[in-house]
């Protein structure tokens, strides 16, 4: 019988993981972000350890980048006219086709954008919409944690009940007027 596993390593070159960062949220120049960071603590650690270089290429920032790298410097000033346009109280499409035609005639991705503008603006919508996807989940977020935190403040004021006024677990439910339907989920939480 012929063995198909083996234990050996191939060794390749340094690999890197870089996200181009356009947000306003960091202010920043260069952030080491872990993937682990990602997920809570309760996950428990895990297999996987994944650092990526975040590079704020915002107005600004990482000049010495941008100077290396025409693509990279359009791209920058693109998106900065862009919010620059939005500031002014027009639309997100409206500010993409007003970046677009005002863009140098001399920049290499002009063509492109011009070319690929329907994609363009679907893309910048995209991104507006995660945006505000991403801070409805932070509310809800908020709002679970503020729910969680209530439960767990409610099951001190019950043990605190039960060992300060000698209450059964019962009692001390009933006095802090949680519903009888719930007395069940809280006493298995106790």
């Amino acid at each position: 019988m012929k063995k198909y596993t083996s234990i050996r390593y191939v060794l390749y070159g340094k690999s890197d993981l870089i996200i181009i960062y356009f947000g306003q949220e960091y202010l920043i120049t260069i952030k080491q972000k872990r993937l682990s960071d990602s997920f809570s603590e309760k996950a428990g650690q895990s297999d996987i350890q994944v650092n990526v270089r975040l590079i704020n290429i915002n107005s600004g920032k990482n000049q010495k980048l941008l100077e290396s790298c025409a693509t990279l410097k359009e791209y920058s000033w693109f998106v900065e006219k862009v919010r620059e346009n939005m500031t002014s109280n027009m639309a997100l499409e409206d500010a993409v086709d007003s970046a677009i035609n005002d863009m140098p005639k001399d920049y290499q991705i002009r063509k492109f954008l011009i070319k690929n503008r329907a994609e363009v603006k679907n893309m910048c919508l995209t991104e507006y919409d995660q945006a505000e996807t991403m801070q409805l989940f932070k509310e809800e977020g908020r709002e679970e944690g503020i729910k969680e935190g209530i439960k767990e403040g409610r099951i001190e004021d019950v043990k605190n009940l039960m060992k300060n006024l000698k209450m059964s677990a019962k009692q001390a439910l009933s006095s802090l007027g949680i519903p009888e339907s719930e007395h069940g989920k809280y006493m298995k939480m106790l």
